[in-house]
């Protein structure tokens, strides 16, 4: 048996080890290649998509380290110490004070009704997801041949650290959209603190800035204004647009009224001799779709954890996932071309879509796929079967000359998780 080492009963590491010397050994319940009892995938159906790869931008090929469990020696109990090696820094436990106390904010004494309400109910719901997996938490680490300490405890899927009981009232623990909230996600799980919200500014607020491009393009939100370039046979025209009805309204703003003046003459005589060869419209709201991208294999995995469990992320896939894991601590470093490819766009898919598929056919393609809103993101298969970079050679070779990507493929459709329900389900699948 292996303990897991604990930080003042606040959390157990599980994920970064100290010591100098590191050494790397399978994972012990690891069985890759494991075959998949196709009678347990129930009534297959197929779901066809098409990607255009059309905004791969600054892509550099970079080789993550794999996730592997450490094993150190020399603890006062005699036991080894059972880690994972994922990345090179930690997140620290820092309390932000008991609920009634000065300490973080008004305390909930001082608040209002209203918000003591909302705090209540967040509260609430929060301890829920910690009673409901802490068990089952316990139950994967101790099949895994590991030890915890007395006591609850639930691991933030990101940052593999597992907190007590006391990091839900002190709000190391918090509550997790899936997808971002502002892009329409629902509270599904608990993510520590520092992940929420690190990963929330450095990938999310990305995605979030793409989509309301995206809806103001298709005139879905009139109201939003795009700052953007008007530009007519060289000359340039600040502007902010907004799309209505198929049409591009834009309004000048802060331009020179010679330049003004200069670039209505030079749309005119393009209406006039109907050559609109010089016109070029481009939108100015920094994002980067690669850490938009990102942020949508964040979701893709969150989701995918939260529906399948534990097992999921500890057992076959502990090496699978690993390159995801790490691209999200290492931050705004610049995507893999393995990850990125993974994830394609279905123009035609309405807002809101929600859908996930334990993939069966094509054997190279075995996956969890997963829909959010007009996007498909390709996960690592519960069973181990193939990795992040097997998974984007497949796809790689369903692409033409074009860049478009056609794949049919068949499985078991997985209900999309609910705060309550559809929950840690693999084992029952």
């Amino acid at each position: 048996m292996r303990a897991v080492s604990t930080r003042k009963a606040q959390s157990v590491s599980v994920n970064v080890c100290a010591c100098a010397e590191r050494r790397q050994v399978s994972h012990p319940r690891a069985r890759h290649g494991m075959p998949v009892d196709t009678g347990l995938l129930g009534q297959l159906r197929a779901t066809e998509f098409v990607v255009r790869d059309d905004d791969r931008l600054r892509l550099v090929s970079v080789a993550p380290a794999a996730l592997g469990w450490v094993l150190r020696g020399g603890t006062s109990s005699g036991h080894d110490i059972l880690q994972s090696v994922s990345h090179s820094q930690r997140p620290r436990v820092v309390s932000s004070g008991q609920p009634g106390t000065e300490q973080g904010g008004r305390g909930f004494r001082g608040m209002e009704d209203s918000d003591r309400q909302a705090h209540t109910e967040v509260m609430d719901i929060r301890e829920h997801w910690f009673d409901e997996g802490a068990p089952l938490f316990r139950q994967a680490i101790e099949e895994s041949d590991a030890v915890l300490p007395p006591g609850d405890f639930y691991m933030c899927p990101c940052c593999m650290i597992a907190f007590s009981r006391e990091a839900v009232t002190e709000k190391v623990l918090t509550e997790e959209h899936v997808p971002p909230r502002k892009t329409g996600g629902k509270g599904l799980l608990l993510t520590c603190s520092s992940c929420n919200s690190t990963h929330g500014s450095k990938f999310d607020s990305h995605e979030v800035i793409r989509k309301a491009i995206l809806r103001a393009a298709r005139g879905e939100d009139p109201k939003r204004n795009l700052r953007a370039t008007f530009e007519v046979a060289g000359i340039e025209m600040p502007c902010k647009a907004y799309f209505v009805d198929g049409k591009v309204i834009a309004r000048a703003t802060g331009t020179h009224p010679d330049n003004a003046t200069a670039h209505a003459e030079a749309l005119e005589r393009a209406k006039e001799s109907k050559d609109f060869s010089s016109l070029k419209f481009r939108v100015h709201e920094p994002h980067d779709p690669g850490l938009a991208d990102v942020s949508l294999i964040r979701s893709a995995y969150l989701a995918t954890f939260i529906a399948l469990g534990w097992p999921y992320i500890l057992e076959n896939t502990l090496t699978t996932l690993s390159p995801i894991r790490d691209q999200l601590m290492k931050g705004p470093a610049i995507p893999t071309l393995t990850l990125r490819s993974l994830v394609g766009r279905v123009s035609d898919l309405p807002d809101g879509s929600r859908k996930m598929t334990l993939v069966e056919h094509p054997p190279e393609l075995e996956s969890v796929l997963v829909t959010i809103d007009q996007n498909v993101i390709f996960l690592p298969d519960p069973w181990g079967v193939h990795s992040c970079e097997d998974l984007s050679q497949a796809v790689g070779r369903c692409r033409d000359d074009q860049g478009w990507v056609s794949v049919s493929a068949s499985g078991k459709n997985v209900p999309w998780p609910s705060p309550f329900d559809n929950r840690y389900l693999l084992n029952r699948i």
